[in-house]
C-alpha cells in the first residue's frame, strides 16, 4: 500500500468545494487528502512508466499474446511479483518448463516465439494456451491472460478452470472491417440508382 508523508500538505482539486457541499465530509479531510495523494503518486508512476494515462489505457495493444507481421508470436505480461513465467499448451504438447519468459523493468515479461521454419504461426488458431506462474512461494500455478481474447467455458467433466484459445483466424476467415466494407457498398449502390 502507498503512504503519503504529510497528508495535510497534499493539494486535492475542489476539496473545499467538495466539503462545503457535504460538510459531513470534513471529518474525513485528512482520508481523503490521503488517498488523493495515493492517485498522484501512481499516477506519476504510469506517467513515468508507461508514457502517460494514454497509453496505459491501450494496455490490449501491447499486452497479450500478438501475431507479427512475420507470422512470429510476443507474448508480453505484467505479472510484478512472479519469480517466473511460462507459456505452454498445445503447441508445446503442454510441457510447463520449456517455454520460460524474460523478465523486464516494472513486473513486465516477454516471450517471442519464432515462426516455423514453413513461415506459418507457431501457435495454431483457436489452440489452447495458459501461463505458468511460479509464485513467490515457489508454487507453480496456471492463470489465463488477462488479454486474452477467445476464452472459453469448459465441458463440466474438465472442472472450472477456463480455456484461453489463441485467436488467430485465416485472413480468409476473418471478419475484419465487414460492416464498414457493407455500409460503404450499399451506400455506393444507392448513391449510384
Amino acid at each position: 500500500m502507498m503512504e503519503v508523508a504529510e497528508p495535510m500538505k497534499v493539494e486535492v482539486p475542489r476539496l473545499s468545494d467538495l466539503l462545503t457541499r457535504d460538510p459531513y465530509l470534513t471529518k474525513y479531510e485528512k482520508e481523503i487528502r490521503r488517498r488523493y495523494g495515493c492517485f498522484k503518486k501512481l499516477v506519476d508512476q504510469i506517467d513515468q512508466a508507461e508514457g502517460g494515462m494514454e497509453k496505459f489505457s491501450r494496455g490490449y495493444e501491447t499486452f497479450g499474446l500478438h501475431v507479427n507481421p512475420d507470422n512470429s508470436v510476443t507474448c508480453v505480461e505484467w505479472a510484478p511479483m512472479a519469480q517466473g513465467l511460462f507459456l505452454k499448451g498445445d503447441f508445446n504438447g503442454w510441457n510447463k518448463l520449456s517455454h520460460p519468459f524474460k523478465k523486464l523493468e516494472y513486473g513486465k515479461w516477454e516471450i517471442s516465439l519464432p515462426a516455423n521454419p514453413d513461415g506459418s504461426c507457431p501457435i495454431k488458431h483457436t489452440s489452447r494456451v495458459k501461463i505458468s506462474l511460479l509464485t513467490p512461494k515457489d508454487m507453480m500455478v496456471d492463470r489465463l491472460c488477462p488479454w486474452a481474447s477467445y476464452v472459453v467455458q469448459p465441458p463440466k467433466t474438465e472442472g472450472l478452470a477456463y480455456h484461453h484459445h489463441f485467436w488467430n483466424p485465416p485472413p480468409e476467415e476473418s471478419m475484419k472491417h465487414f460492416y464498414i466494407e457493407f455500409i460503404t457498398e450499399v451506400l455506393v449502390q444507392t448513391s449510384s440508382s
